[in-house]
Order: structure tokens, then sequence, then C-alpha cells
């Protein structure tokens, strides 16, 4: 199953939107694929700083 999340809608968006995409990656099984919808060069820097591979998500970003 894939599950397309918007990064970039909310009140605290990207932020809590990545950081929430990155919690429910840990918890789901591994048959769920995230696919994050938004500014890849917003969303890249979070992954680094809370040191998660970008690689576990799958993005379709925006430029």
């Amino acid at each position: 199953m894939k599950i397309g999340i918007d990064i970039m809608g909310g009140d605290f968006a990207p932020e809590q939107t990545v950081l929430g995409s990155i919690e429910a990656r840990k918890e789901l099984p591994s048959s769920v694929e995230l696919v994050l919808i938004g500014d890849k060069d917003a969303m890249l820097p979070i992954f680094e700083r809370e040191n998660f591979s970008a690689d576990q998500i799958y993005d379709r970003a925006l430029h």
C-alpha cells in the first residue's frame, strides 16, 4: 500500500509533517510505502538533522 503525504500543508509544515512521516515509517510495516509530496530542498535538511535516511521514504518532491 502507498500513502501519499503532502508535506507542505499545515501550520508547521514541512517540519512537523516530515517529522511525523519519519515516526510513521518507524512504526508501519515495510509493506506500506510512504510517498512525500512537496519541496525536496525543504525536507532534506530535516532528514539530515534527524539522522534519518531519506531513502527510507519515497519522495515525489517538487522543485
